[in-house]
C-alpha cells in the first residue's frame, strides 16, 4: 500500500547555493579542501535541523562535477535536489541593472542531459558556451538572451521540454518594481523568486504576482551555512518536479510564505490513516481526500465503513431482508487519529443526504437552527427575542389572572333586594316624621342636635374600630407568608458566576423577609393603637351626658324610637345599594383598564417580531438566512368552537387571515358557541396565552429564495449550510455530492467552495466527477478497485486502494490495475472528462 498522503506542505528552498558555487561570486562556505566530508556534513546538518526537504542547488552559469556529486550525496541522505542554474539576462531593469534568472531542472533528469545543455547554450559578451565559463572576468561579464535561452532549452535534440522551469527575481537586484518587467520576459517565466528580508515586500509581491496568475517563491539565496534555513517557502506538493510544477496551476494555494506550517488543523481533528487489514493502510491528507473508482469498486464501502467505525448516526447498515444498503468490509476497519487517541467526532453525509434534507422541512429547519446557533451575534438576537416574548407572556398571564379574578368577583357580587328609589323616598319621609316627633317631645332642640352629633361620631369611631380589627386579622395571616424572589437567572457556561448570582438572590430573599416581618410588626402596632384610640372614643361617647340623655329621650318616646329604628333599617338597605353600585362600577372600571393593558402588552409581540425580522441576518456569501414568522392556525390550538356555526366559522377564518385584528376584538361579545363546557372567558385565556406565530427561517442563495430553486441547487445550499456556517472543525465525509447537485454548480460553486473549506477542516469526498477532483485541487486522491478478472488486485483482495497526489504520474507494466499507472492516469481513465479537467486547470493561467 502506498504510504504517502498526497500533496503536503513542506519546506522548500529553491535558491540555495552549492558548496561549490563559484568562489569569485560570494561563496562563504569556506570548504576545507583536505576534508570535503566535513563541509558536506555541516551542509546536510543545517538542512536537516531546519526541516528543509527540497532544495534548488544553485550555481552560476555552469555546474561543476562537484555539484553533480553533491546532488547525489544529498539525495542519498533524503534531500530532494533540483539543480538551479542562475543566469544574468542582458535585459536591464528600471535602474538599468541586469536581471537575474533561474532555470530549475527536473530532479530526475539525467546529468548528461544538463551537461549537453550547458555545452549548447552560449553566453553573450564573453561569447562562450556555459560549460566553458570559468574565470572571474567571464562570470562578471556573461549575460544571456532570454529568447536564445528558451530556444536552447526547447531544442528537441536535448529532450528537456517540460523538464525545466524558469524563474525570475521579483525585485531584480532589490530595486526593480514588478510592473516594469512583468509585461514581457516575466510573463513568459514560470515563477518569481526572491529572498527579501522585508515581510511587507513579501506580502505585497505575493498578492500582486498571484493576481497576475504567477507563483512567488521565497528563498534563502544562502552562500553560507548560517543562512541555510533562514528563508524558505512552504510548498504543498509531492517531492518531485511534477509536484513543483503544480505551483504554476494553483499559485495562491500551493505556496505559503509564512514562517509556520499553514496547515493549522489540530491533531484531534484529523484522521491520520485507515487500516483495512494488518498490512493495508490508507494514509489521509489533512485537507481534501477524494475517493474515485469505477462502479461498485468500494468507494462508498470505504466511507460507510469509516462512519461505522466511529459509530456515526448516518452509517447505512445493510438491510438483511433486501440486502440493500452500502456494503462494508468483512472485517471492521480501524481509524487512527493524528493525536494517537480514539475519537468519534466526525460528520458523515451519505449519498442523497443533501436532497433528503432539502425536501424535508422539519429536518431542514432543524439544520438551520443548529446553523444559527453557531452565529453568536444572531443567535443572541433570537435568545433575546425568546426571552422578551417569555417576559411579555408572563406579564400578559399575570394580567389575565387579575382580569379573571376581577370577572369572578364581579359575577359574585349580589344586587340587594328591594327598590333603591323607594328606599330613598321612604328615608325622606322618615326624616320628616322623626323631626315632627322631636318637636313634640320636651327634649330641647339644642340638646337634640348635640345628641345627633355624638351619635354620628359614635358610628364613625365604631367603623374605624371595625376596620382596625379586620386589618389586624389580615396582618396575623400575612405574618407567616414568606416572600420569594423569582428573578430568572439566564443559563451560563460560567457556573461560578451563576452560583454567585443565586447566592446573592438568596441574600436578598433573607433581607426582604426580614424587612417584611419588621413592617408587619410596625403595622400591627399602628392598627392596635388605632383600635385602642377609637375604643376609647366610643367609651367616651357612650358615657357622655348628652348621649345618655338622648338615648333616654328616645326610649321615653315610643313613636320616635320606632321611627328611628325603621330609619336605621332603611339606611342599611340604602348603604347596601350604594356599596353594590360602587363595587360594580369600580370592578367594571378595573376590568376595562386591565383589558386595555392586556391588549397593549399583547401588541408588543408584533413589535418584537418586527425587530427580530429586521435585525436578524446570517450571511456567508452567497448564502443568507433570514427570518419571518408563520401564523399558527386557530384550530391547531383551540378545538372547542362548534364548527357548524356560521359565526364560529367566520371567526376562525378571520382569525387565520389576521389574528391581530381578531385579538383586539377578543373581549367583545362575540356570540360564539362552544363545546366541552367552555365559554368566552376560556377562549380569551387560551387565545391570549400564546402569540400565534412561529419563527421561520428563510434561505436565499445569490438573492434567490430557497423554495424557487431547483432540487440540485437546494442540495448545494444545504451542503453550504453544513460546511460554511459550522464552526466545528471535525472531519467531514461527503459521498458523491454531485448526484444531488446541478451540473453547473459542480465546477462553479462546489469546487471553489471545497478549496476554501479544506483549509479549515479535513474532507473525505467520494466522487465520479473529474471537475471536483482536479478543479478543487485534491491533495490526496484515493483510487478504489474491486477485484475481477479484468481488473485484478494484488493477492485477489476484493477491495483494494492506492492513493497519492494529482501530480503523481507514471505508467509501468504491472499485472495489477492499481499499480500499473499513477494517480493522474487513474483520474483520466476512471473519470469521464478527466483529461479535459486537467487541461482546463492547466490553461487557467495560460
Amino acid at each position: 500500500m502506498n504510504e504517502n498522503r498526497g500533496s503536503q506542505f513542506r519546506k522548500w528552498d529553491l535558491h540555495l547555493h552549492s558548496l561549490y558555487s563559484h568562489s569569485q561570486l560570494c561563496n562563504q562556505y569556506k570548504i576545507n579542501e583536505n576534508n570535503h566530508e566535513e563541509s558536506f556534513d555541516k551542509f546536510l546538518k543545517r538542512l536537516k535541523e531546519n526541516d528543509i526537504e527540497a532544495i534548488g542547488l544553485t550555481n552560476y552559469f555552469n555546474f561543476s562535477e562537484q555539484d553533480f556529486c553533491l546532488k547525489k550525496k544529498l539525495e542519498e541522505n533524503g534531500i530532494v535536489v533540483f539543480l538551479n542554474l542562475e543566469l544574468r539576462l542582458e535585459n536591464g531593469n528600471v535602474k538599468n541593472e541586469t536581471c537575474d534568472i533561474h532555470v530549475i531542472f527536473d530532479n530526475l533528469l539525467d546529468d548528461s542531459k544538463i551537461r549537453c545543455f550547458l555545452a549548447s547554450m552560449t553566453a553573450k559578451v564573453v561569447n562562450k558556451r556555459l560549460d566553458a565559463i570559468s574565470n572571474e572576468s567571464d562570470y562578471k561579464k556573461a549575460v544571456v538572451n532570454f529568447d536564445d535561452l528558451v530556444n536552447c532549452l526547447d531544442d528537441t535534440s536535448l529532450n528537456l521540454r517540460n523538464r525545466y522551469m524558469i524563474g525570475i527575481l521579483g525585485r531584480g537586484k532589490g530595486s526593480s518594481r514588478l510592473a516594469s518587467i512583468f509585461e514581457d520576459i516575466a510573463e513568459r517565466c514560470d515563477f518569481f523568486i526572491h529572498s527579501s528580508d522585508n515581510q511587507k515586500n513579501i506580502d505585497e509581491d505575493k498578492e500582486y504576482i498571484n493576481s497576475n496568475g504567477k507563483p512567488l517563491l521565497q528563498s534563502s539565496d544562502a552562500h553560507s551555512y548560517e543562512k541555510i534555513g533562514e528563508k524558505f517557502s512552504w510548498i504543498k506538493a509531492d517531492l518531485s518536479f511534477e509536484g513543483l510544477r503544480q505551483i504554476i496551476f494553483d499559485p495562491a494555494d500551493r505556496i505559503s510564505l509564512g514562517k509556520d506550517n499553514p496547515d493549522t488543523k489540530l491533531d484531534y481533528q484529523v484522521i491520520d490513516s485507515i487500516e483495512l487489514s494488518d498490512t493495508r493502510k490508507i494514509y489521509l491528507n489533512s485537507s481534501l481526500n477524494t475517493v474515485i473508482g469505477g462502479r461498485s469498486t468500494g468507494k462508498s464501502t470505504l466511507t460507510n465503513s469509516i462512519a461505522k467505525a466511529v459509530r456515526n448516526e448516518h452509517f447505512v447498515p445493510i438491510d438483511k431482508n433486501t440486502q440493500r444498503g452500502m456494503h462494508i468490509f468483512d472485517k471492521d476497519i480501524s481509524i487512527s487519529w493524528r493525536d494517537g487517541q480514539e475519537h468519534q467526532d466526525l460528520e458523515f453525509l451519505p449519498q442523497d443526504y443533501m436532497i433528503q434534507i432539502a425536501e424535508n422541512d422539519i429536518q431542514r429547519n432543524s439544520l438551520v437552527r443548529s446553523t444559527v446557533k453557531s452565529d453568536e451575534d444572531n443567535h443572541s438576537k433570537i435568545e433575546k427575542f425568546e426571552e422578551d416574548t417569555r417576559k411579555n407572556q408572563n406579564e400578559i398571564d399575570n394580567l389575565i389572572q387579575g382580569w379573571s379574578y376581577l370577572k369572578d368577583k364581579l359575577e359574585n357580587i349580589t344586587k340587594p333586594e328591594g327598590d333603591k328609589k323607594g328606599i330613598e323616598t321612604q328615608l325622606q319621609k322618615l326624616k320628616k316624621q322623626i323631626s315632627e316627633q322631636e318637636k313634640k317631645s320636651d327634649f330641647p332642640e339644642k340638646k337634640s342636635q348635640e345628641y345627633k352629633k355624638s351619635d354620628g361620631e359614635l358610628k364613625n369611631h365604631l367603623n374605624r374600630q371595625r376596620l382596625s380589627k379586620i386589618n389586624l386579622d389580615n396582618l396575623n395571616d400575612m405574618e407567616n407568608i414568606e416572600i420569594t424572589l423569582s428573578t430568572p437567572i439566564p443559563s451560563s457556561d460560567d457556573t461560578n458566576f451563576r452560583k454567585y448570582l443565586e447566592e446573592y438572590i438568596e441574600i436578598l430573599n433573607e433581607e426582604v423577609n426580614e424587612k417584611w416581618k419588621q413592617k408587619i410588626n410596625e403595622l400591627v402596632e399602628e392598627q392596635n393603637e388605632i383600635y385602642d384610640v377609637n375604643k376609647s372614643k366610643v367609651d367616651e361617647i357612650l358615657n357622655s351626658e348628652i348621649f345618655k340623655q338622648g338615648q333616654e329621650n328616645i326610649s321615653n318616646n315610643e313613636t320616635l324610637r320606632k321611627l328611628i329604628e325603621i330609619q336605621k333599617q332603611e339606611q342599611v338597605k340604602l348603604d347596601a345599594f350604594i356599596k353594590y353600585e360602587d363595587s360594580k362600577e369600580s370592578l367594571e372600571s378595573q376590568i376595562s383598564e386591565t383589558q386595555n393593558n392586556i391588549l397593549s402588552s399583547y401588541a408588543k409581540f408584533g413589535t418584537l417580531r418586527e425587530k427580530l425580522q429586521n435585525d436578524f441576518e446570517v450571511k456567508a456569501t452567497p448564502v443568507e438566512i433570514k427570518i419571518n414568522f408563520q401564523p399558527i392556525k386557530f384550530e391547531e390550538k383551540i378545538k372547542y368552537l362548534n364548527g357548524r356555526s356560521t359565526t364560529n366559522n367566520n371567526f376562525i377564518e378571520e382569525f387565520d387571515k389576521n389574528s391581530s385584528i381578531k385579538i383586539v376584538e377578543i373581549f367583545d361579545d362575540l356570540n360564539l358557541s362552544y363545546n366541552q363546557g367552555k365559554n368566552q372567558n376560556d377562549l380569551i385565556k387560551d387565545v391570549l396565552s400564546q402569540h400565534w406565530f412561529t419563527v421561520n427561517y428563510v434561505l436565499q442563495y445569490d438573492g434567490d429564495n430557497f423554495e424557487q430553486m431547483s432540487q440540485g441547487k437546494k442540495a448545494f445550499v444545504v451542503l453550504t449550510l453544513i460546511l460554511e456556517f459550522s464552526k466545528d472543525k471535525k472531519p467531514v465525509i461527503i459521498d458523491q455530492p454531485e448526484d444531488s447537485l446541478d451540473n453547473r454548480a459542480i465546477f462553479n460553486d462546489l469546487t471553489n467552495y471545497l478549496k476554501q473549506k479544506k483549509k479549515e477542516r479535513q474532507i473525505i469526498l467520494v466522487t465520479h466527477n473529474p471537475n471536483i477532483v482536479v478543479g478543487a485541487d485534491a491533495e490526496n486522491v484515493i483510487v478504489a478497485n474491486q477485484h475481477s478478472e479484468d481488473s485484478p488486485n494484488s493477492e485477489d483482495i476484493q477491495f483494494d486502494y492506492i492513493n497519492g497526489a494529482l501530480e503523481n504520474t507514471y505508467t509501468e507494466n504491472s499485472a495489477y490495475t492499481l499499480e500499473k499507472q499513477g494517480i493522474r492516469e487513474h483520474v483520466v481513465e476512471i473519470l469521464e472528462g478527466g483529461k479535459e479537467a486537467f487541461e482546463k486547470r492547466e490553461k487557467k493561467y495560460k
